[in-house]
């Protein structure tokens, strides 16, 4: 739950709404408990919503998709009727970069004569890819190979075919236009024939893979109008104005008129050896000039023509350096995709998984401690009590043995005190008898 929230939080700050979600309870907010519970449709609008808010906007920016629009409208004049949508894009109103997205199409369809309504029936039959597709790679897609699968609104809106050869039309128009966009490169593969004959295109695939193509198709037409403009200022600074060989033919045409009326002017003015001789030696001299005119002109058409095929290897090798740089460019994104999910795991594990293990371990080890430590002052305890104990019972036992002593030494005394008293007695007994005795005899 936790990480669903900060998910939840970083997704409102790069500005998605999450409000007034569609769904089977009615218009609801998106709230972090219902992914954790699973729930597949609002989870879907919430992918949808991140697309839409974020994806396709960085995708395609609003600001060059109205350039391009002008530009091809510049390439034709189009009627205001083929800027119509139809009421399922009402719910696109607030939209503009999907507005932009359909019109940018629709500018493109029509140099064709393909009406573009809406999202779903307009791209069910891959014709309008195809259309696209050959708009701005007229080498990759053969238009006429791609044929239009006629039928109602409502037919093409449920997508369902009226026999097997609309099936197989349909087929061969994503084929070819998947061939196209591998070629290209970095494009998903969203869009498939099955959608026509099953539930009809999915009116977010559609606008998803078409954010892709338009990034795509519009990058690769900006890399080769530049590359037209560059050559075509080339060949305009190499060639000359016009072919040599016509240039050459006007001269000896112009020359030979001259040359016939004023050699005419000349035999009516003139008619001595002389000037014959002089006549001659002209035309040997402009013989020579011309001969040499030719081989001038010989070789500047060769050299033109060799600049001409060394323009047909440079564009060829540019093709080939263009191709490999694509594939390059896929492999490049597939190992920094791998290098993005590896680097997520890492920080992943880095910053839950390894410190959850160290806090719980942590706590454990305070919990070990804690009890160890209570169980050695239970044993102090324990150990102090019996030697208080111990000394109060030997305090109690000397105090019982210095009165059982103190009693010895008074019943003793008083013991000797009798036997005192008694042999006195005897002896004052034994002194009376004895005196009585004396003063008897």
């Amino acid at each position: 739950m936790a990480n669903t929230e900060r998910v939840f939080a970083e997704v409102k700050r790069l500005g998605v709404s999450l409000n007034g979600v569609l769904s089977r309870f009615g218009l609801l907010d998106l709230k972090p408990k219902d992914i954790v519970e699973g729930d597949q449709e609002l989870t879907l609008q919430f992918l949808w919503r991140v697309m839409r808010d974020w994806q396709i906007p960085n995708l395609v920016k609003a600001s060059r998709l109205e350039v391009e629009i002008d530009r091809v409208r510049g390439e034709a004049e189009l009627d205001a009727s083929v800027f119509e949508a139809d009421e399922s894009m009402a719910a696109h109103a607030g939209e503009p970069v999907i507005g932009l997205l359909l019109r940018w199409a629709q500018t493109i369809c029509a140099k064709r004569g393909v009406p573009v309504k809406n999202f779903t029936s307009s791209f069910a039959d891959g014709y309008a890819l195809c259309v696209i597709a050959n708009h701005y790679a007229p080498d990759l897609v053969d238009l006429a190979k791609a044929t239009r699968v006629d039928g109602s609104d409502e037919e093409r809106a449920r997508a369902v075919p009226r026999s097997e050869a609309e099936i197989g039309q349909v087929k061969a128009n994503f084929t070819m236009m998947h061939e196209c966009m591998s070629q290209i490169g970095g494009l998903p593969r969203m869009l498939s024939s099955s959608d026509f004959d099953s539930y009809g295109p999915d009116e977010i695939a559609v606008i998803s893979f078409l954010s892709f193509v338009a990034s795509s198709l519009m990058q690769l037409s900006r890399e080769d109008r530049s590359a037209t403009i560059i050559q075509r200022k080339w060949r305009k600074s190499r060639a000359p104005p016009e072919r040599p060989i016509d240039t050459l033919r006007s001269w000896i045409s112009s020359a030979s008129v001259i040359q016939r009326e004023w050699r005419a002017h000349l035999e009516r003015k003139f008619s001595s050896a002389e000037w014959l001789m002089k006549v001659e030696a002209a035309t040997k001299i402009q013989r020579a000039y011309r001969y040499a005119t030719l081989v001038r002109e010989a070789k500047c058409l060769v050299s033109h023509k060799l600049e001409c095929i060394t323009t047909i290897q440079a564009q060829w090798r540019m093709r080939n350096e263009r191709r490999d740089y694509n594939a390059l460019r896929r492999s490049v994104q597939t190992i920094q995709v791998s290098f993005r999910a590896w680097s997520a795991r890492r920080y992943f594990r880095e910053s839950f998984i390894i410190p959850r293990i160290l806090s719980s371990g942590l706590e454990r080890k305070i919990e070990i401690e804690q009890t160890r430590l209570a169980e050695r002052q239970k044993h102090s305890a324990t150990i102090i009590q019996k030697n208080f104990r111990a000394m109060l019972v030997r305090r109690e036992s000397g105090r019982q043995k210095a009165a059982v002593v103190t009693i010895q030494k008074h019943l003793r005394q008083q013991r000797v005190l009798s036997q005192m008293k008694q042999l006195h007695m005897s002896a004052t007994q034994i002194q009376s008898v004895y005196r009585s005795y004396v003063i008897r005899t």
